[in-house]
């Protein structure tokens, strides 16, 4: 089922639909159909937009898993690090979060867990 992804999402591809950051590196290995297949990584429309880079960027590291524990893509290693240690800097220098509009700014910073993303 194909949901309109918030600008800054995008599918990793046809196949696997599974939803990814468009920021993030891609490095030559990775297993989107293993993920796919398993439902290891999903997406849910009514999380904030916030939750929803969340889930994109934790499939995109299931899906990049071997390059991330191989240290192989020192790219992609350092995006995962950000994403686990600085979270909240992390989105905020996003495609996700530079593509919202003033409106889905305002409707996140009035939604309690989003508060601190935008100071």
């Amino acid at each position: 089922m194909a949901h309109e992804l918030p600008a800054g999402l995008v599918f990793h591809c046809e196949q696997c639909q599974v939803v990814i950051p468009a920021d993030a590196p891609r490095p030559e290995s990775g297993d989107c159909v293993f993920v796919a297949h398993h439902k290891l990584a999903w997406f849910n429309p009514k999380e904030t937009i916030a939750g929803q880079h969340c889930m994109a960027a934790a499939a995109w590291a299931l899906i990049y898993h071997e390059a991330l524990s191989a240290k192989a893509h020192p790219e992609s290693t350092e995006y995962l690090r950000q994403f686990k240690m600085e979270r909240n800097a992390h989105f905020a220098q996003s495609a996700v979060r530079h593509a919202m509009t003033q409106e889905q700014v305002k409707l996140a910073v009035a939604h309690r867990r989003d508060w601190f993303l935008f100071i």
